[in-house]
């Protein structure tokens, strides 16, 4: 889920506020490695099922300098989903 909102502050000066809702889920997972030459099991984990939420905030302002140039800065927190093996 996003949303975000920008507000003209002067004629050359925007600033924009958001804010960002990510939800994951993992079930069944699982890492098998074998030799392939083989068959033999080299590993054989399985992982608990987990679920995140997160929420990631952001505000900047873009000033434009001319017709042709625009200068941005932002502040914000953003999320990662983890990998398997995190």
């Amino acid at each position: 889920l996003f949303a975000t909102h920008a507000r003209p502050l002067a004629p050359d000066l925007t600033a924009t506020a958001g804010a960002r809702l990510d939800a994951t889920w993992r079930a069944d997972g699982f890492r098998r490695e074998t030799v392939r030459a083989t068959g033999a099991a080299v590993l054989d984990e399985t992982y608990a099922d987990r679920d995140d939420q997160a929420f990631s905030p952001s505000l900047g302002l873009a000033w434009r300098a001319t017709d042709t140039l625009t200068a941005r800065a932002a502040a914000y927190a953003a999320y990662r989903t983890p990998t398997l093996n995190e």
